[in-house]
């Protein structure tokens, strides 16, 4: 249901108009008749000698225009550095005649009428505007209070051509509504039968065409010499060519094209307490230069492309507090190089493509791409995308603002070259049907501190691929994520890097319950590194069946900063596969708890361990390259884990027919560096199988109440190399084993000896039949 535009706490209107200058009529031709005798050279002197303090905002061009504009308080600054937006009262001054239509319909001819009369005001009653019609205010201090306007406009104006069934134009020529509405051919005009709704039933398909390009259909999007049936090309309201507006409680509905629309420099509105619905092209417009704003508490609904739209350059609106956009194509939106500012709290909701979208660059133009600016705790809720900036535009999200249940896209989106999002602390992105913080096609996102996805269909956080597909220089997509940002039950994964993209994560990070994956950079090129501190927990086994922590496939690379850790994960804790896949945990990472191994290169890829690195309490092995590249650095510890401490072998694989093989990667692990550790795990200490597989084991590692067949372990093919001050105690098998066929052990001085002594439950060293042991 429609929220009721509540009555105005504050008085708008100050009229002290004179009792002998009000007026009655209740006919076209009476008022056409009075207008013409008030606006005869005798009433314009008396006008000019009362000049309304009132219409000094719409004082005439020249010095004195331009001291009064550079003088007035308060207003925001321009968005071109120069001096703040005059801050427009909706007080008015003195009135000179006040014409009231006594509550009368008039129904017009089929010409316009301009209105001349200076400090005029037009009171209760409606105005019917056939066909030809419109209504044109071309004087200072005009004002109209209760007054309803319909109308349809007129047949064959050219597209690029500004009008509106009611106008104001000129500078130094203002006009304030007080209670009116603003009806057009799309709207339910009182009396207007069948066949005239057939009439204009094409409005609405040709003011989207029209306002395709953006806006209110400004001249970005217009064809010089095309011409549209009558209603299509006309606004509601209309201002112009330098002149002022002032709205209060109107309602604005059914244009051809945009229901509030400024045209032209030094061209301003204000509005409080309006509404534009149902128009074919923007609720509120402001084009070719115009400042529009502040709006305040002001909604637009139901419009064919815009709720709140700024085009071309030079143009600015200022969105202010309270003001609302719902079931719009896009429901505030800057394009063509225009600038918006939306206030705080601000709403955008069930919108068909975006709640806040920045979007295309006029062509052969110096002015700075489109931009907005949007304030804090600002709500895009049910949008197809809820934050959108494309085509090397520019869009700031204020803190604590928040895109939730997006339909078909992302909550907060950057795509294409130059695309800049950037986004404040403490945002959120929940419920949407793509990503929560999406990055595409060359564009840049950077989020704020503590900023959540939460629930997402796609990824938390993502940064995919570049702009190589539109040709040109390449620009990679690049994600920037604040310190403590949390991606949490997410369909696909927490934090990635896919197809080129690149992340960067702050420290303290949280992938938790996330479908997948918490960490990942998929796809050559792609790069994710993840802030020192961060952490993956709990993922589940999704549609993939991982659940991995942190993990790199395809070619990608991630690093994670010192102190990450990956618990309770539903597969791996880090995962390095897939040739010319890289991964680095640095200094002091932990796996933890994880159903599967800890930390495991396969098929080719390379992961390194820093110093500190520990593998505690997994279901399965703790280290292990299978197929893959491994080194560990000084001081990895693997403890307490189902499996091997640390394993390298060949992967196992499926030749069908219930046989199985080997596949043709041999693993390899380096841990040289030495002083590494496995204990108490529930295989060997450190083992390493199959052919042409290697294990170097440095100095002074230990291997300590392991419960499998050794503490040191080679066999069926393996080679493992163990360094000076190694040794092993009180494990459940022998202390150093070497056996099947082609399996080799070459032990350095004095790891026999410390084997002897080190209560090994079957003895220190054993080679089996067909296996080599050397001793240096």
């Amino acid at each position: 249901m429609r929220e009721r535009l509540k009555r105005p706490v504050s008085v708008y209107w100050s009229f002290a108009p004179r009792d002998d200058a009000k007026h009655r009529v209740k006919t076209w031709d009476e008022l056409v008749k009075l207008l013409k005798e008030l606006s005869g050279p005798a009433a314009d002197a008396g006008a000019s000698a009362g000049a309304s303090a009132g219409a000094g905002a719409a004082a005439p061009a020249g010095k004195n225009k331009d001291k009064g504009a550079a003088a007035a308080p308060g207003g925001p600054a321009a968005p071109d550095g120069g001096a703040p937006l005059p801050a427009l009262s909706l007080a008015g001054g003195t009135v000179d005649h006040v014409i009231d239509l006594c509550g009368a319909e008039l129904t017009s001819l089929k010409k316009p009428l301009h209105v001349t009369v200076r400090r005029l005001m037009l009171r209760n009653g409606k105005l019917r505007l056939l066909e030809g019609c419109r209504l044109v205010l071309e004087a200072p201090g005009m004002r109209l209070l209760e007054v309803a306007v319909s109308g349809v406009g007129c047949p064959g104006v050219p597209r690029k051509i500004e009008r509106g069934i009611v106008e104001v134009l000129g500078a130094g020529n203002t006009a304030y509504f007080d209670r009116c509405t603003f009806v057009g051919p799309l709207g339910e005009q009182p009396g207007l039968g069948p066949q005239a709704k057939k009439q204009h039933a094409g409005a609405d398909q040709q003011a989207r065409g029209l306002a395709g390009a953006g806006a209110g259909a400004g001249q970005a999007g217009a064809q010089e010499g095309e011409v549209t049936a009558a209603g299509a090309a006309y606004a509601c309201l209309a201002v112009g060519a330098g002149a002022h507006a002032h709205l209060a409680n109107c309602r604005l509905t059914g244009a051809g094209r945009d229901g509030l629309l400024s045209w032209g420099a030094l061209t301003r509105v204000v509005a409080e307490l309006c509404e534009a619905r149902g128009c074919g092209a923007s609720g509120f417009a402001s084009v070719k230069g115009s400042r529009m704003g502040q709006l305040t508490r002001c909604v637009a609904y139901g419009n064919g492309t815009y709720g709140f739209c700024s085009e071309d350059p030079g143009s600015f609106m200022e969105v202010g507090a309270g003001c609302r956009s719902e079931r719009n194509n896009i429901g505030y939106g800057v394009t063509h190089n225009g600038a918006m500012m939306v206030a705080d709290g601000s709403i955008a909701r069930r919108n068909r493509e975006s709640g806040f979208s920045a979007a295309k660059v006029a062509p052969f133009t110096s002015t700075p791409p489109s931009s907005m600016t949007v304030g804090r705790r600002c709500v895009a809720e049910l949008n197809a995308t809820g934050f959108m900036v494309l085509d090397g535009c520019s869009l700031v999200v204020g803190e604590g603002s928040v895109a939730r249940g997006s339909t078909s896209g992302a909550g907060f989106l950057s795509s294409g070259p130059r695309s800049v999002l950037t986004v404040g602390a403490n945002c959120r992105a929940e419920g949407c049907a793509g990503a929560g913080f999406a990055c595409e096609a060359g564009g840049k996102l950077t989020a704020g501190d503590a900023c959540v996805a939460l629930g997402n269909t796609g990824y938390g956080f993502c940064s995919d691929g570049d702009s190589r597909a539109g040709g040109g220089r390449c620009f990679v997509s690049t994600v920037v994520v604040g310190a403590r940002c949390r991606a949490e039950r997410n369909g696909e994964g927490g934090f990635a890097a896919t197809h080129g993209g690149s992340l960067t994560g702050g420290e303290e990070c949280l992938a938790k319950a996330n479908s997948d994956v918490g960490y990942i950079s998929a796809g050559a090129g792609s790069f994710l590194e993840v802030g020192p501190r961060s952490s993956a927990q709990g993922q589940t086994a999704g549609r993939a069946g991982d659940g991995n922590g942190f993990a790199v496939m395809d070619g990608g690379a991630l690093v994670a900063r010192p102190g990450c850790s990956a618990r309770r994960n539903a597969l791996y804790g880090f995962l390095s596969q897939h040739r010319g896949s890289t991964l680095r945990a640095e200094e002091g990472c932990i796996s933890e708890a994880n159903d599967d191994a800890g930390y495991l290169s396969i098929e080719g890829g390379r992961l390194d361990a820093g110093p500190g690195c520990q593998a505690v309490r997994g279901k399965a092995e703790g280290f292990c390259s299978t197929g893959g590249h491994m080194t560990l650095g000084a001081g990895c510890r693997a403890a307490e884990n189902a499996g091997d401490g640390v394993l390298v072998c060949r992967r196992g694989i499926d030749l069908g027919g219930g046989r199985s093989g080997l596949g043709p990667e041999c693993g390899t692990m380096d841990a040289s560096v030495g002083s590494c550790v496995a204990e108490r795990n529930g295989g060997a200490g450190f083992c390493v199988e199959d052919d042409g597989c290697e294990l170097t084991v440095g100095a002074g590692s230990a291997a300590r109440a392991n419960k499998g067949g050794a503490g040191y372990l080679a066999k069926a093919g393996g080679m493992m190399a163990v360094a000076e001050g190694s040794v092993a105690e009180r494990n459940a098998g022998w202390g150093l084993l070497v056996t099947g066929a082609g399996a080799r052990m070459r032990l350095a001085a004095g790891c026999r000896e410390a084997a002897a002594q080190g209560g090994n439950a079957l003895g220190a060293v054993s080679c089996a039949a067909g296996a080599g042991l050397m001793e240096v």
